[in-house]
Order: structure tokens, then C-alpha cells, then sequence
């Protein structure tokens, strides 16, 4: 019978895919050859065994004097042949060492390593030589599981789910526990649970089928591990974690899952549409609710057929869209679902909610053209024009705001559901004009009206001068510095119209100055300009004259007369 040595000695080291490197000289053979360098041990079931044989040609005069693995204390065990410990042969020996691997519960299941080192000595005094060969094997269970994992996919929340896994041990093992670990993503309660196990289990070298359940009350991924314990002896066992996965999803059903009410509903309308709700397992509808966007809540819920106590059922529920703003909307419609006997209030610690989307856009109750040109009058002079506002049955035009100046707006004259808003042009400017008007629809209502603002009309006209004026321009030439000059402009107003000689309005570096005399209304005015030049060179300056009405009074000033001069010495 071959022994075993666990005694390692401190000796020259040499790996055998290295001998060539240390070989001896040629009057001297190497001390050993090894027949390999490696040995793969394969699978093995815990507590089993298997080997394999190294050869070892020893030159005349050597012996083997340990076989030992590394590191030490594992699965890897050595045994020599008698013949390996001979030191009375003058001839060379071959010898074998038995490389064993016996995987034991200490160091688990899986690949493992180690090192053969072969201690080669002479038979007299002198230095050992090592030779190290690799080993490897890898570790199973002492029987067999099918299959290695259990996944469960996705299932509803708290509707249970059962798959198998058939286990069987070697000839004299036993099962020792057989249980779940806790959850590694923690539920409460727990996620997975061994529901059964079979007489088999209980029996050494037994087939045994375990069931196990997933329930998973909480939405989500899952994740556990059933514990088997493969034992050889009471206290003697190695364990096994088979990975459990499962996804819980909603315990119920909404449909549709996005509710659209439309793009165009009218402020102060209502639009409704179903809502249905499945419980697909052993849960009861605890709550219905809906929630709006940032702009506010335009929706609402109201049950149809009501869902009652636990278990499989249907219910339905009526969705309504009653906007109040002129806006786009998004909402969500949810159901807060509990497990019989769940006290979730405040914390809804085991209750969960399934929802489903809500959107709709509303649009004024009304319309009015966006734009009202009123087209050319003189300052003073008015044209109206009718702006026609159209709008849903109930509701009523407030008014329309009235711009400053040039434009305003009348009282509506309503009939049915149109008024007829006057608008008014009045310029008291010259040139382009516009403003907006923006028309405000009222709806009464419980304690305050609902309003909405429609679109901006935009509003436009152009008013001309109730005046003419010549010349335009005055250039009065060159000019000595020591001296003046004086030129005349005209200013003939319409009827009813005057020149105002109390504003006086003529710019130009200190250069000019003008008159404006009282003239009487519709008389044609003469304004002298007068340029005395304040420095060489030329001078640019201006004349506004303004213009009023004696009835209305209002003032209009008119196109300016450009003014030029050049100052000589």
C-alpha cells in the first residue's frame, strides 16, 4: 500500500516544464524525470475520491523523499509506491506517486487548485531537487438537482405561483435542511416559501421532489435561494444555494392605460369616459382617486360598479374631463389596492396602486376674428367697425378691454349666442397704429362666474394729418456768425382745426427759434423760423408744429420741417 507524507522540506526548487534548463552536465544525469506536469482530476462528488498516477524515473542514486500539496489543508492528497523510498538500488527507479482528490464539505463546492511538489534526494549527503506538478479538480454535489435554478418570471402580485426541483443524494448521504434563505430583496411577507417536501427527502440515497411557492406581495424583481443541505454525517454537511428569481407585478389591471379626452373640449364642458379596473388576485379596491399636472386638477372619478371585498373581479369607473382653462392637460387615474386584512393607513406598508394616464386639451367656449383692420382716417375723424364674437350656449361676453388712445371698444349687443362688440377708431396720432383687444367670456356659476379670455384680436388702422404744411424743409444757407436770418413756413389746418401757439417744439443746437402766432381755426398760420449760427460750420435742426381741435380739443402734432444752416465767419 502506498502512504501518505504531509512533511515538506526546504530544498532547490524545480518546476518540471524547467528540467531541460537544469539538466546536468553531460557525465552527470539529471536527478529524476516526471511523466507529467499537469494532472486534471475532473468532477467529483463531495466525499468521493479519484487519482491519478505521476511516474518518476529516478536516477541511479536518488530517491524520493516527499510528495506533499500546496497549499496545505486542502482537497489534494498524495501517496508514493514502495519503490519511490529505495535507496539500495545502484540503477535507476521508476516509482509512482498517486495524486488523489477527495472534495470534503471544509472547502465547498466549485474548481480547485493546488501543487504536487516531488522532493527528489541522493542517497547520500547532498541537496534535494523539487519538481512541482500542477493539479486541479472540481468540486460537486454528492447527487444531483434539476434544475439548478427556479425562475418564476412574472406573475401578479399575491396570486401564487409553484415550481419543483427534484433533488437526489449519493449512496450514504443524507439531506440535512431544506429551507429558503431570507429574502435578499426583502419583502414582508417573504417573497418565496418551500410549500412542500417530498417523503423522498427524508431518505439516504433518495430521490425527493421539494415544491416551492412565490407569492410576491411586493412588486417587483425577487431574488432568494432554497438551502439543501447534502450531509454524510450529523454535523457533516455542505450546502447548496439554488438561486429563486421572481418579477411580482400589479395585482390588477387598468384599461385603457392612457384615457385621452380630446384636443378640443370646450371650457366649461364635460367629457366622460370608462374606466375599468380587473383585480387579479386576492386583493380588495381600497381607494380611487385622480391627480392633475402643475396647471391643476380638471379631472375626476366616479365608481360605475364598485369593486367589493377580496378576490378576482371586475369594476368600472367614470373618468371626467371638465376643464377650466384653456390649456393642455395630463393626469393620472390611480387605484390603491390592499391584501385582505391590511391595516395601511397612514403607512400603506403591504398596500400597492396601479394607475393609468389622463390627458385632454381644452379651447375657448367662443371665437372671434384674431385680427380688425379699421383702415385711413384724419386725426380727429372716427371710424367704427364690428368685431363679432360667437360663443357656447350659457355663457355671455364680460367685455372687451379698451386699449389707450387711438382705439376703444363699445358695449356687446347680444343676440343668441353672438354679440356684436363695436370697435372704434379715434386717432389722436399720425402714422401706423395697432393695439389688441382681448374679449372675455363668462359663464355663471356656484359662487363665482367662470371666465376665459379669448385669443387677442389684433387691431389696426392709420391715421392722417388734419393739416397740410409747406414747405417741408427750410435750408437758410450760409449764414455769418456776427448775423441772423429768418425763413417762413405755412401751416393751413382743416376746418375746425388750429394751430397751437402755446407749444412750441424746434431743436437744433442753440441754432434755431421760431414763432408760432394765434391763428384763427381753419386759417392758413405762418411760423418764422429764425437761424442765427452759433459756430462755423453746419447746423441740422428741426420745427413741429401741432395742430388742435376746438371741439374735442384734442392736440395732434404734425410732420416735422427739417431745418438746415451753415455758420461763416
Amino acid at each position: 500500500m502506498g502512504r501518505r507524507f504531509w512533511i515538506a522540506l526546504v530544498t532547490t526548487l524545480i518546476p518540471v516544464t524547467a528540467l531541460s534548463a537544469l539538466a546536468a552536465s553531460p557525465a552527470e544525469a539529471a536527478p529524476a524525470k516526471i511523466s507529467a506536469s499537469s494532472v486534471n482530476l475532473g468532477a467529483v462528488h463531495m466525499w468521493q475520491t479519484a487519482a491519478k498516477d505521476v511516474t518518476v524515473t529516478l536516477s541511479p542514486g536518488y530517491h524520493v523523499g516527499t510528495a506533499t500539496n500546496i497549499p496545505l489543508g486542502s482537497d489534494f492528497h498524495s501517496s508514493l509506491s514502495d519503490s519511490c523510498f529505495d535507496q539500495s538500488s545502484t540503477a535507476s527507479i521508476k516509482c509512482v506517486v498517486t495524486e488523489s482528490f477527495e472534495p470534503v464539505e471544509t472547502n465547498g463546492l466549485g474548481n480547485q487548485t493546488a501543487t504536487l511538489r516531488i522532493t527528489v534526494c541522493p542517497n547520500g549527503p547532498g541537496a534535494c531537487t523539487q519538481y512541482d506538478v500542477a493539479a486541479r479538480g472540481s468540486a460537486r454535489i454528492p447527487g444531483s438537482l434539476s434544475p439548478n435554478a427556479l425562475d418564476f418570471g412574472k406573475h401578479p402580485a399575491g396570486v401564487p405561483t409553484t415550481l419543483s426541483i427534484s433533488l437526489k443524494t449519493d449512496p450514504g448521504v443524507f439531506f440535512g435542511d431544506i429551507a429558503n434563505l431570507p429574502d435578499l430583496s426583502p419583502a414582508n411577507p417573504p417573497s418565496f416559501v418551500v410549500s412542500d417536501v417530498g417523503a423522498g427527502c427524508v431518505q439516504a440515497g433518495a430521490t425527493c421532489v421539494v415544491m416551492v411557492t412565490f407569492n410576491g406581495t411586493d412588486i417587483g424583481l425577487r431574488q432568494d435561494s432554497l438551502t439543501v443541505e447534502y450531509c454524510k454525517a450529523v454535523d457533516v454537511c455542505s450546502l447548496v444555494n439554488v438561486p429563486l428569481f421572481g418579477t411580482a407585478t400589479a395585482p390588477a389591471t387598468v384599461s385603457p392605460t392612457a384615457t385621452k379626452f380630446g384636443t378640443k373640449v370646450h371650457v366649461g364642458a364635460s367629457v366622460t369616459k370608462t374606466v375599468t379596473v380587473k383585480v387579479l388576485g386576492d386583493w380588495h379596491v381600497e381607494s380611487a382617486s385622480t391627480t392633475g399636472d402643475l396647471g391643476g386638477n380638471p379631472f375626476t372619478q366616479d365608481w360605475i360598479s364598485d369593486c367589493d371585498g377580496n378576490g378576482p373581479q371586475t369594476c368600472t369607473y367614470a373618468a371626467t374631463y371638465s376643464p377650466t382653462k384653456i390649456r393642455t392637460s395630463t393626469g393620472t387615474f390611480r387605484v390603491t389596492l390592499c391584501p385582505p386584512g391590511s391595516d395601511w393607513w397612514p403607512f400603506e406598508i403591504e398596500c400597492t396602486t396601479v394607475s393609468a394616464g389622463l390627458g385632454g386639451a381644452s379651447v375657448a367656449p367662443g371665437t372671434s376674428p384674431t385680427s380688425l383692420k379699421m383702415g385711413t382716417t384724419k386725426a380727429g375723424t372716427r371710424i367704427s367697425k364690428t368685431l363679432t364674437v360667437t360663443h357656447d350656449p350659457g355663457w355671455f361676453v364680460y367685455g372687451g378691454t379698451n386699449p389707450d388712445g387711438d382705439f376703444n371698444v363699445g358695449e356687446c349687443t347680444s343676440v343668441g349666442n353672438q354679440c356684436a362688440l363695436p370697435v372704434n377708431f379715434d386717432p389722436e396720432h399720425i402714422g401706423a397704429l395697432s393695439d389688441t383687444i382681448t374679449v372675455t367670456l363668462c359663464k355663471p356659476m356656484a359662487g363665482d362666474d367662470l371666465c376665459v379670455e379669448l385669443p387677442p384680436v389684433s387691431v389696426t388702422g392709420t391715421g392722417t394729418a388734419p393739416a397740410t404744411t409747406r414747405p417741408t424743409s427750410l435750408s437758410f444757407g450760409s449764414v455769418r456768425l456776427t448775423q441772423a436770418k429768418t425763413l417762413v413756413y405755412t401751416v393751413t389746418p382743416d376746418p375746425g382745426w388750429y394751430l397751437d401757439s402755446t407749444t412750441e417744439h424746434t431743436d437744433g443746437p442753440g441754432a434755431y427759434t421760431a414763432l408760432f402766432p394765434s391763428c384763427s381755426a381753419g386759417a392758413s398760420c405762418p411760423v418764422s423760423v429764425t437761424f442765427a449760427p452759433p459756430h462755423l460750420g453746419t447746423s441740422v435742426g428741426r420745427s413741429i408744429p401741432r395742430v388742435c381741435n376746438e371741439g374735442s380739443g384734442i392736440c395732434v402734432r404734425l410732420s416735422e420741417v427739417k431745418l438746415t444752416g451753415k455758420g461763416k465767419p
